[in-house]
């Protein structure tokens, strides 16, 4: 009896907590264009500097598939990110949408596992507004890293 109780409850409690974490995360937003020229480099880069990760290729274009009955057309970017570290990583890419007065309009962020020296490909093709979609003027990969794999450990022969 009391476990029927409970149950319902304890249903809601999952729900909840799958939703919340399905969220989709935003990356940071960069700052005013005017306030670069005098002042220390974003967190953001300096983050990339501290990971060693460098961009090697980037590129974004508006995608063909659209939705009008729900709003929503696609978009689709690629960036090759290369570990210059000595030991595997996993590489966060957060790929900010800007109009041309660089305010972030959508963004996402896809992650992969790279060896040390390893180039990568990271890609992703999130849905947008179809307003913000006309919006879109500059496409901005900011690579990041998440955390360092101890695991597998290469072989010492």
């Amino acid at each position: 009896m009391v476990a029927n109780r409970l149950a319902l409850p304890i249903f809601v409690l999952m729900i909840t907590a799958t939703a919340c974490a399905a969220q989709s995360v935003q990356g940071p937003d960069p700052e005013p264009a005017e306030s670069r020229a005098d002042a220390d480099a974003p967190a953001v880069l300096t983050a990339v500097k501290d990971a060693d990760v460098k961009v090697i290729k980037q590129s974004w274009h508006p995608g063909t598939v659209t939705w009008p009955q729900f709003n929503r057309g696609q978009l689709i970017w690629e960036t090759v990110v290369k570990n210059t570290a000595p030991e595997s990583r996993q590489i966060c890419v957060f790929y900010q949408f800007m109009n041309s007065d660089r305010k972030v309009l959508a963004s996402q962020r896809r992650c992969e596992v790279a060896a040390p020296g390893q180039e990568v490909h990271i890609s992703g093709s999130p849905y947008v507004a179809l307003d913000l979609l006309k919006e879109i003027k500059i496409g901005q990969p900011n690579p990041v890293e998440s955390h360092k794999i101890y695991f597998p450990k290469p072989s010492t022969n």
